[in-house]
Order: C-alpha cells, then structure tokens, then sequence
C-alpha cells in the first residue's frame, strides 16, 4: 500500500470507527453483557488498541509528505487531540460521559506506540547498516 491517498482514507475510515464505537449510545450496558465481569478491562483494551492503531496510520500516512521524525511526532500530536476530541464527543452521547482519565490512557497508548516504533525504527537502522 504505497498510495498515499489510501493511507490518507485508512485513517479517515479508522477515525470514522472510532467516532461510531464513541457514539453508541448507553454502550457501557450493552459491552457488559458480552464481557460481563471483564466489561472494565475489554473496554479499557479497546481504548489502547483504538488509539496504538490511529498513531500508527497517521504516521505512516504522514511519512508520505514529510520526513520520519516530524512525521512521527506530528502523528502522536494529532491521535492525541483526536483523543480529547473523541471524549469531548462522546458528552453529548447519551449514556455517555466525558472522562480525562479515557484521555490519558488513550494518550498512553499512543506514547507506547510510538516508543514501540522508535525501538523498531532503529533495530531496521542498525540491520540496514549491517548490509551495507
């Protein structure tokens, strides 16, 4: 997938995922009887995987127009304020609450993310640099 328009339209469909989960209404109900008395913690694993995704295709959507290091950085900027966006939104869901803490640990995954990928970035360097 070297288009940039379809990582472009990856991240518009994976952010069009995340407002639709944020905008069921009463949804805390209805995930706790599928998970019962992990409700909590299935939850709380979407957030983390949600947010690790959203980081991962900005960025690979933004190394497309700007080198790897703005790239990078711009991408946690942003899944992050679409974190805090994503909260703000789900205020006026019924049955919904805004929650700093959701914020942080969607930020959270986002900073893991991106540790994740700066330490796989440079085992790729140092295996490049091995060839050559």
């Amino acid at each position: 997938m070297n288009s940039p328009i379809m990582r472009w339209i990856l991240v518009i469909v994976w952010m069009g995922v995340i407002f639709a989960f944020s905008h069921q209404a009463n949804s805390s109900e209805k995930t706790a009887v599928v998970f019962g008395g992990f409700n909590i913690f299935a939850r709380k694993l979407g957030h983390i995987s949600e947010f690790g995704a959203l980081y991962l295709l900005l960025r690979q959507a933004l190394r497309k127009h700007i080198d790897i290091k703005k790239a990078t950085y711009l991408a946690v900027l942003l899944a992050i304020l679409y974190a805090a966006s994503d909260e703000w939104h789900q205020s006026f869901v019924p049955g919904r609450s805004a929650c700093v803490e959701d914020v942080m640990l969607d930020s959270s995954a986002v900073l893991v993310a991106f540790f994740c990928t700066g330490w796989i970035d440079k085992i790729f360097e140092k295996l490049k640099g091995a060839r050559n």
